[in-house]
């Protein structure tokens, strides 16, 4: 017959569970000083179980929301990164310099969370860039570049003459 298999996690249920069961039977249990001690003990795994626990219940409401889904490209503060696997503890990212990013969901939850994703499929998305025209450029041909830009944009494209006066009310020539 084979061995059933046990994880991790249960072994040291069982062992944490045959600690406590056999405390009391330690000779010195019962002096002041191992009291104090298992007081202090306790304290210490109640505040470092409260951020796992913290993060456990982000963890499944970062799950439950679908805020993002996997594939899904978001940014959290300074970080930005596809979403590769989203666990019970943290959300892992890829960025763009192909580093993997370990957000904990706690962060997530607590954090604006910005999805580049999640309306691109049905409404597209808008790109923002910055295009710099230097002085030595004609103005014909600057002005002639806005309004391709503005045909392939869907905005209305002003008659001749619009736009082309400066402060003087004069025509450029």
């Amino acid at each position: 017959m084979g061995h059933a298999h046990i994880s991790r996690g249960t072994r040291l249920l069982i062992v944490a569970f045959s600690l406590v069961a056999a405390y009391p039977y330690i000779p010195g249990s019962s002096s002041a000083a191992s009291k104090g001690a298992t007081v202090f003990l306790g304290l210490l795994f109640s505040l470092g179980a409260s951020s796992l626990v913290g993060n456990v219940i982000a963890g499944y409401m970062v799950t439950y929301r679908r805020t993002f889904r996997v594939g899904d490209r978001i940014k959290v503060r300074d970080h930005e990164g596809e979403v590769q696997e989203i666990r019970l503890l943290a959300t892992y990212l890829r960025t763009r310099k192909n580093e993997q990013l370990v957000v904990p969901n706690s962060k997530l939850l607590g954090d604006e969370v910005l999805n580049y994703s999640s309306l691109a499929g049905r409404q597209g998305l808008l790109l923002h860039t910055c295009v710099g025209i230097g002085y030595e450029v004609p103005w014909r041909q600057v002005r002639a570049s806005r309004r391709h830009d503005r045909r392939l944009s869907g905005q209305p494209v002003p008659a001749p003459g619009d736009g082309d006066r400066r402060a003087t009310g004069r025509s450029p020539s």
